[in-house]
């Protein structure tokens, strides 16, 4: 099965692992209002005779073009995120991302940690201690 290594096996044998896996991905796919997509998926008109003759395979890789798929993110056991590579590569160069719930979905908005970095080079390039900063901080706490 296409999907079965992206949900944990459990005590599950090999045939209820697929048809687990397939309930899981279509509950998902269903949510995420892809399904639609692969019920219905945007085909050629060559892909469309072949799938007129021998059927039509749902979610299968390479029959459904690339920008239909969906892309899974897997939480290990150690409750770190696998982003697709195919998503990460969207994003050269950066390393952070900013994460946020945002009704029940998990949003990752790219971050540049090293804007800090250019702050702290424009401070010094003006003058600005570490001494200033701190006067700075306490007087505004004692105007609160």
């Amino acid at each position: 099965m296409l999907w079965s290594d992206n949900f944990a096996r459990e005590d599950r044998t090999g045939d209820q692992h697929d048809a687990y896996s397939i309930a899981a991905w279509l509950s998902h796919a269903d949510r995420d209002g892809s399904l639609a997509g692969f019920l219905k998926p945007n085909l050629t008109e060559d892909e469309n005779r072949v799938a007129r003759v021998e059927g039509w395979i749902l979610g299968v890789p390479g029959l459904i073009r690339k920008e239909d798929r969906i892309r899974l993110a897997k939480i290990t056991s150690n409750n770190q995120l696998t982003l697709p590579k195919s998503v990460v590569s969207e994003f050269p160069g950066i390393e952070y991302f900013d994460v946020a719930n945002e009704n029940g979905r998990i949003v990752l908005t790219p971050v540049n940690p090293l804007q800090a970095d250019t702050v702290r080079a424009k401070l010094a390039a003006l003058g600005v201690t570490d001494t200033d900063i701190a006067d700075a901080v306490a007087r505004a706490r004692k105007n609160e």
